[in-house]
């Protein structure tokens, strides 16, 4: 599995580039590389960025996809998806994401076609940047490019799109705080409380 981690974003909340900011002395985004670098599945690891921030991460010791469309996250799922035709998509601000939730997810996901991403049963919400992607997506992507439609989220319910929607209160209960984003200066805090 090519393991895809999103780095394109501005940080607007953060006010400063918080994939790059330092915990502990090292940037945030080389927590989550080297956590997934050691899964078996793993058999590469690449960042996706856009042009105005692939230069902020020359100094990681890994590929670097370029998201030329710079859109937001469909912009770098597109991007990946062209390149190597299934990908698992992590976001880069998620530090606690480990082995045995990729793992996991590569054991639940068998048998999908577009997608397999898991979802809240209580809100239905999808996490899409800790999924399962198949280049039989691209052209759906390409179509909510089309329509002006830039979040993957709302593509897949607006199309109907049959993906494989994994219950996380249900099979992936214990991983629960791999999807915490790093949003503010303080959820910085539970990053250094936690590594």
């Amino acid at each position: 599995m090519i393991i895809a981690i999103l780095v394109g974003g501005t940080s607007t909340r953060f006010h400063i580039n918080k994939l790059t900011y330092p915990v502990r002395g090292r940037p945030l985004i080389n927590y989550i590389v080297e956590n997934v670098r050691r899964c078996r599945s793993a058999v590469k690891v690449v960042l996706v960025a856009t042009p105005q921030t692939v230069n902020q991460y020359r100094d990681i010791d890994v590929d670097v996809v370029i998201d030329f469309l710079a859109i937001g996250p469909m912009g770098g799922i597109y991007a990946v998806l062209k390149m190597f035709g299934e990908v698992m998509v992590l976001a880069g601000d998620m530090p606690f994401i480990n082995c045995r939730y990729v793992e996991k997810m590569v054991e639940l996901c068998k048998g999908y076609r577009y997608a397999c991403l898991p979802m809240w049963i209580e809100t239905g919400f999808l996490e899409p940047l800790a999924g399962i992607y198949s280049k039989e997506i691209l052209p759906i992507i390409e179509q909510g490019l089309v329509l002006g439609e830039l979040s993957i989220q709302r593509l897949i319910k607006k199309l109907n799109l049959g993906i494989k929607a994994i219950p996380i209160e249900i099979f992936l209960r214990d991983f629960v705080n791999m999807f915490m984003n790093i949003n503010r200066f303080e959820d910085i805090e539970e990053v250094v409380y936690r590594t």
